[in-house]
């Protein structure tokens, strides 16, 4: 006869209700859903026919989508940091902040540094029991910053600046 053996691990036997996050952790996991929902949008109008019967709703639901984005980040640094682990988690949602914020070229370019850098890596690993979540923020925010809306051409900054156009 066989002896008794658990097969599961401890871990797998514990409450899953048992452990509370904290309001950082519960606004971020939103954060992650309206980042995807923001790029899935704009991947949609990207390359879409403006003259397209649908190009005014797609451009509509992408225009929604990044302002309920910017309305949750806004609100998630806004937040106090109630724990150590959550400092990652504000962390990575002030690089979203900058992306999104970025007026000029140069500004662009220093906020993607910023995502694509050390601290960045650093955080993930040192990220605790929020590693998961900053490794799909990170995913998402290196998505994000390779959207045209995020792209700032010199050409067009001068364009907006009122300088003098390019000439052809």
């Amino acid at each position: 006869m066989a002896t008794q053996a658990p097969i599961t691990p401890e871990p797998a036997n514990e409450d899953a209700c048992a452990h509370q996050s904290s309001p950082i952790a519960q606004l971020f996991s939103v954060m992650l859903d309206r980042m995807a929902l923001a790029i899935a949008a704009e991947h949609e109008i990207e390359d879409a026919d403006i003259f397209a019967p649908a190009f005014d709703h797609w451009l509509r639901d992408a225009e929604i989508a990044l302002s309920n984005l910017s309305d949750t980040v806004c609100a998630l640094i806004a937040m106090p940091v109630s724990g150590a682990a959550d400092q990652p988690l504000r962390d990575l949602a002030f690089m979203a902040y900058a992306v999104m914020g970025a007026e000029t070229a140069a500004e662009a370019d220093e906020a993607r540094a910023r995502c694509t850098g050390q601290l960045l890596r650093s955080m993930i690993s040192n990220g605790g029991e929020h590693r998961l979540m900053l490794a799909r923020g990170s995913a998402l925010l290196s998505e994000l910053i390779t959207l045209d809306i995020y792209r700032h051409e010199p050409e067009a900054e001068v364009l907006i600046e009122g300088g003098v156009s390019p000439t052809l």
